[in-house]
């Protein structure tokens, strides 16, 4: 039954991290992702229950399995999903859902330390993907306000001709010296205030315009996509 399982997520590109929670529904197991996408199979949820890793999912009831990652809070036994839905768990096991309760905070706590603390191995994720990707931290020095660069991924060092291990840290006008005042404002109050803006800058080391999408992940903090318009002429025409 699991290689029923394993052909089901392979024909449906499912990964078991994307996965949020699963639930039964009229005689089908829906499988509901992090991007939104719905999955509906005739297989037993006790049987997709066996191919997910029990330190990341929680059987909470008789008909839903919830990851770990999505649950905000557990309340008197109902649980708060990411994309705000709720499920009641089991009504015989106050206790279960207490002490799942304050895992999901002591995980938070972590995720928050982890966040701030070192960044750069909170996205190390996103060396897997190929997308050009860095994050800044606003940060309030004695004489200024700065923008630091916390992440930098593999495909932003490709593209923008650099090392992301050695910019890590360093301050984003070191390490784009041609950037304007205005743009770097601008970036600051993203990451300061929150909002989402498409920007353009032109990089003399490459010698190419870039598109930034900047939006702030948290507070304080800047994530920002590039993309090299050059690689955009060579992208298929549909």
């Amino acid at each position: 039954m699991k290689e029923k399982v394993q052909v089901f997520f392979q024909k449906h590109d499912i990964r078991t991290p994307d996965i949020a929670y699963v639930v039964r529904s009229d005689r089908k197991t829906v499988v509901h992702l992090n991007d939104g996408r719905v999955e509906e199979t005739y297989i037993a949820l006790k049987n997709i229950a066996s191919v997910l890793p029990e330190e990341e999912f929680l059987h909470i009831n008789k008909g839903t399995i919830v990851s770990k990652s999505h649950i905000v809070t557990v309340e008197k036994g109902v649980y708060l999903m990411s994309d705000g839905t709720l499920f009641q768990g089991r009504i015989r096991t106050p206790g279960e859902h207490t002490r799942n309760g304050m895992m999901v905070d002591n995980l938070r706590d972590r995720r928050r330390s982890l966040y701030t603390d070192n960044p750069s191995e909170f996205f190390t994720v996103m060396d897997q993907l190929p997308l050009a990707f860095m994050v800044l931290e606003v940060v309030q020095e004695v004489d200024a306000i700065r923008l630091y660069i916390r992440y930098c991924s593999r495909e932003a060092g490709k593209t923008l001709n650099i090392d992301p291990g050695m910019v890590v840290d360093e301050p984003a006008k070191k390490i784009f010296p041609f950037a304007s005042n205005n743009l770097v404002i601008r970036v600051g109050d993203i990451a300061a205030n929150g909002g989402c803006k498409d920007m353009m800058i032109y990089d003399p080391r490459i010698r190419h315009d870039l598109f930034m999408r900047c939006f702030q992940t948290r507070d304080n903090f800047c994530a920002i996509f590039f993309v090299d318009i050059h690689d955009t002429d060579m992208a298929d025409r549909i």
